[in-house]
């Protein structure tokens, strides 16, 4: 009796009377409309979504507060409306709403007297004609130098393609690196290796000559308007204990180089804490 709370069912958001929208929908609104960095996050599992009059706005329900993540999806025209609708039915459900990594377009279409901080900053790496010159780039190319002194190979795939071992590689590896931090994985704005297998996502990993997983990262599609990715963004980083050091170093670059040959405009880091330009 005193544990069985453990075992409750979530009991999914209900905000606003239009039945909610799908996840197919979401996947089919972004890559028709476009969306930011974080957009595509919102088609992980857990994830609400409330049907606006001019988009569908994606938000987790805890503890009394909708957070959405990212911003209302749809047109920019129909933002502020979305912002207003979603605004309007969370408090109507006597919820408290929030958005988090949000846009200026969403931030401008807040009610009057609402408060914002900026908790990050989004890294974007501009792609065309990137070189890896000068001093501030010496890291990356000392993990270039020591990856071909230690037979590291890259190999840009999708994750769904990679055989078993590979796979299991990962799942120990992420395994491992969760035990290290004693807290569970967040999912909100972080991905795990069930988000990694999805067909769309894109995953850079680094192989030694035996056939050993040193490190993966994973990227998530930025679409633009039409269907066409603009760009990826960073999201899944995990490496083997004592492996190949600068394992990360090597395969952000190397991802780096390889959207660039393939003409993609840039990448997001994703949010950097705390961190402003000077």
């Amino acid at each position: 009796i005193a544990t069985r709370g453990a075992f409750r069912v979530k009991r999914r958001a209900s905000i606003g009377s239009i039945a909610p929208a799908r996840v197919d929908e979401v996947r089919d609104l972004i890559r028709a409309e476009g969306a930011g960095t974080l957009s595509w996050m919102t088609t992980w599992e857990g994830m609400d979504y409330f049907r606006s009059s001019t988009g569908i706005v994606p938000f987790q329900q805890h503890l009394g507060v909708a957070i959405v993540l990212a911003d209302p999806l749809g047109a920019p025209a129909g933002v502020a409306t979305s912002v207003e609708e979603f605004v309007a039915a969370a408090e109507g459900a006597a919820l408290i709403p929030s958005f988090f990594s949000a846009g200026q377009l969403t931030h401008d279409a807040m009610p009057r007297g609402w408060r914002s901080l900026i908790v990050a900053d989004d890294t974007i790496v501009d792609l065309p004609g990137l070189e890896f010159t000068g001093k501030a780039w010496q890291p990356v190319r000392g993990s270039f130098n020591r990856g071909e002194r230690a037979g590291m190979t890259f190999r840009m795939t999708r994750l769904a393609d990679e055989p078993w071992g590979v796979v299991q590689q990962l799942r120990a590896i992420s395994e491992m690196w969760v035990g290290d931090k004693g807290l569970p994985e967040m999912r909100f704005t972080l991905g795990t290796v069930d988000e990694a297998l999805d067909r769309e996502t894109r995953v850079g990993i680094a192989v030694d000559a035996q056939g050993n997983l040193h490190g993966i990262t994973s990227w998530l599609p930025v679409y633009g308007p039409g269907g066409k990715v603009r760009g990826w963004t960073l999201d899944l980083m995990r490496r083997r204990d004592g492996g190949f050091g600068p394992v990360m170093e090597f395969l952000i670059a190397s991802s780096a180089l390889h959207f660039a040959d393939e003409g993609y405009a840039f990448l997001s880091l994703s949010g950097a804490p705390l961190v402003r330009p000077a």
